[in-house]
């Protein structure tokens, strides 16, 4: 160990006076490693709590759906905007704008989902259209939001017609 400056041994076993406690040295003389950084999720956690799993992530779905509402008020159709919302679930907000904004120029209804709005965003795979300088947010592949849209509504057509609410 090495002395201090004034020729007195410092107090504790790892002080370095070169370095003070930056490197602290434990009794073999190796500097420890350092800690590991807490993870941001651990993935066992909800195995034991499959409630608050289902609770939390149907709190997250709807919040995140909420926003998603919001940012089509210019919709008034119910059935419109709920396809509008199911697409920018899937593929982002940005998309979906980038598409309303094709459809306005090409001369279609920015409003209207089928035959308007899902065909601009199938069509934003097609370069001509994806560096189009009203698209904003680029590339997307969106025959699979348009076929996750179909499918959805399909879907919730079909459990309509089996309940009540028909």
């Amino acid at each position: 160990m090495r002395q201090a400056r004034c020729g007195l041994r410092p107090a504790h076993p790892g002080y370095d006076s070169g370095r003070g406690f930056a490197l602290r040295r434990n009794r073999r003389g190796s500097v420890p490693a350092p800690r590991k950084p807490l993870k941001r999720f651990d993935p066992n956690f909800f195995r034991l709590r499959p409630l608050l799993f289902w609770t939390l992530l149907f709190q997250i779905c709807s919040q995140l759906f909420h926003k998603f509402r919001q940012g089509f008020s210019e919709i008034t159709d119910p059935q419109e905007k709920i396809k509008f919302t199911l697409a920018s679930y899937n593929a982002g907000i940005g998309h979906v704008y980038d598409a309303q904004r094709l459809a306005e120029k090409y001369g279609k209804n920015p409003n209207v989902w089928e035959d308007n709005v899902a065909e601009y965003i199938r069509l934003k795979s097609d370069p001509e259209y994806y560096n189009d300088p009203v698209c904003k947010h680029g590339y997307l592949r969106g025959s699979e939001t348009f076929n996750y849209v179909r499918e959805v509504m399909e879907r919730y057509n079909y459990y309509k017609s089996k309940t009540k609410h028909s």
